[in-house]
């Protein structure tokens, strides 16, 4: 199998705020037999850090995931989906 993957996080710190927008990708090209598999995700979030006390923080994030397309030689493709995680972390650091 051939594979990459990447992601870059791009942040810029606005007083007790650090929002960050986070974009990553992977793809992979595999020959299984006679079969060629190739597939692509990718993702797109937001992670926003806030720091509330000294040592105390509050981070709320969404991502965003789409799963893409697998694509089999000669047999068609199926599509793998699109979903999204939200939460919040709660950070102490001591």
């Amino acid at each position: 199998a051939e594979t990459y993957s990447f992601w870059v996080d791009f942040s810029y710190k606005l007083g007790p705020v650090t929002p960050h927008l986070i974009y990553g990708q992977m793809k992979t090209k595999n020959k299984f037999d006679t079969l060629d598999l190739e597939a692509k995700s990718q993702m797109l979030g937001v992670s926003i850090p806030i720091d509330l006390a000294k040592g105390f923080r509050v981070r709320p994030e969404l991502m965003w995931y789409d799963d893409g397309d697998i694509d089999v030689d000669g047999h068609g493709s199926a599509d793998l989906g699109k979903y999204a995680i939200y939460g919040v972390q709660f950070q102490i650091t001591f």
